[in-house]
């Protein structure tokens, strides 16, 4: 009995170390790849691979039962289209690096979404455009956010009903977005959320443009794997840290992109009905507390909920397993496999 506990010992610690070692490596290759990024800048910008170009851009309105695709330069048929409320609030999500528009996580945020009767949704379709080498596609990331935001234009809707959500190079699209909006409009976007906005090519001094505070009225973050994939800065009014001031995610121990891609699955679990609550931070005086995990200050609620009060940094519990947040309730984790499905 004491040999297997010691075995045990072993391997724990050894998974440990592995992690660890994992974690080092992945920070150092974020690192690595944003010093090429610098000195291919001048390169890229010259001779970009596969340069984007707005007819190949597109707003999916995603229902229970389909897709329906409208080009970003003739979106005013979106806007006249029977299943499309222009009274509601509408999101708009940006996938990140070779995401195309069927990647799995889209199911959860769709299907989150369609669980809903207060939004319409739609998937920006890039277009295939930061799809190719890394550098390349983050360099490509102002031009389709200026795209999005014609199409926005196009669209028409006020501003208090658009809720832009961008993942990874996602994320600095959106932000692009929300300052082209503003030169072509006049106006301010009320609400952009970046889920683990993408870390290479952007860190400070960033060498191409970012989502950052101001791109719209009230910036919310989720940063889930800090210094690697994602970025560790605080960008936005408000950065929400769940799990603390780590790369490695509860539950992530295995897949390498299971840290970053995570935030999305933490945002469509807040978007369910009866689950908006289900994470709740607390405001941190400095990183020093965050990276202690011993943050006292006022609630805060990370998620599709938050009411745009929030400020500074916040540290989030989270679970390793589905319901992620820490505060969910388990009977409405239950009622939500049975929302948000086509009933023809």
């Amino acid at each position: 009995m004491a040999y297997s506990r010691y075995k045990f010992l072993i391997v724990i610690l050894l998974a440990s170390d592995l992690a660890d070692s994992l974690d080092t490596l992945l920070e150092l290759t974020s690192n690595t790849i944003d010093v090429a990024c610098r000195a291919v800048k001048n390169t890229v910008e010259s001779y970009p691979i596969n340069p984007p170009y707005i007819e190949k851009v597109s707003f999916q309105l995603r229902t229970a039962c389909g897709t329906i695709e409208f080009p970003v330069q003739h979106v005013d048929k979106l806007r006249k289209f029977r299943q499309f409320d222009i009274r509601k609030k509408t999101a708009f999500f940006v996938a990140g690096w070779i995401a195309p528009p069927d990647y799995y996580y889209m199911k959860d945020i769709i299907k989150a979404y369609n669980c809903r009767r207060d939004y319409n949704f739609v998937l920006v379709n890039t277009g295939g455009f930061i799809t190719n080498l890394y550098a390349n596609s983050a360099y490509h990331t102002d031009k389709l956010g200026k795209f999005l935001a014609i199409g926005l234009r196009n669209l028409g809707l006020r501003v208090d009903n658009m809720h832009l959500i961008g993942h990874s190079l996602g994320a600095h699209i959106v932000g692009s977005a929300g300052r082209y909006y503003r030169q072509l409009t006049g106006r301010r976007l009320k609400r952009i959320t970046g889920l683990d906005p993408a870390r290479p090519c952007f860190v400070t001094p960033s060498v191409f443009p970012r989502l950052k505070r101001g791109d719209a009225e009230y910036i919310d973050i989720i940063h889930s794997n800090p210094f690697q994939f994602g970025s560790e800065e605080l960008i936005g009014d408000v950065d929400f840290f769940p799990g603390g001031f780590v790369p490695s995610k509860p539950g992530c121990a295995i897949s390498i992109r299971c840290s970053h891609e995570i935030s999305v699955q933490y945002f469509a679990e807040s978007v369910y009905p009866e689950n908006e609550r289900n994470f709740i931070g607390s405001q941190c005086r400095n990183l020093e507390e965050l990276k202690a995990k011993s943050c006292s200050g006022p609630k805060s609620i990370m998620g599709l909920a938050n009411a745009g009060v929030s400020r500074g940094i916040h540290y989030v519990p989270v679970r390793p397993i589905p319901p992620f947040g820490a505060y969910a309730n388990v009977a409405a984790t239950i009622r939500s496999y049975q929302c948000g499905l086509c009933r023809k």
